[in-house]
């Protein structure tokens, strides 16, 4: 029970960082350098962490146009307590242009209620200053701890 569920939860967070990669606004000609930040975490276990991280990973290494930078050991909330903005805005968003060593930062926060996991992932480009994709309130239901 406890390996199909998991499998499942798997497959479907796969899927969500599959469908996130291949849904972009617009196309961009030249190869993007993409910051994974740490995302917030709520009630979340660490292998479900583990298992979205290296998806995301493999999404974006699958993609023609993006390849991964170093990075990504702080959340957007630690980024806009240092920034001085309240939320993450394109206005506050872009003044990280001149911080990060990378043309887009990949950013979001996973919750956990029960056996429903919530997604959130949005997509940066800090050279154009727009979201180039977001994934908000994405649900997917399985119970990696039964």
């Amino acid at each position: 029970m406890y390996r199909a569920t998991c499998s499942r939860l798997i497959l479907a967070l796969v899927m969500l960082a599959s469908l996130f990669f291949s849904s972009n606004a617009f196309a961009q000609d030249e190869t993007a350098r993409v910051v994974v930040l740490k995302f917030e975490t709520f009630d979340v276990s660490d292998a479900v962490m583990e298992t979205f991280y290296s998806s995301l990973d493999a999404s974006i290494d699958a993609h023609p146009n993006k390849v991964m930078t170093e990075g990504g050991q702080v959340t957007i909330g630690e980024m806009m307590v240092t920034l001085g903005c309240e939320s993450p805005t394109p206005e506050c968003l872009s003044q990280l242009a001149d911080l990060i060593e990378g043309d887009q930062i990949l950013f979001g926060s996973v919750q956990r209620s029960e056996n429903i996991h919530l997604f959130t992932i949005r997509i940066f480009d800090l050279r154009t200053g727009a979201f180039e994709s977001q994934v908000e309130d994405q649900t997917v239901e399985g119970d990696e701890a039964t």
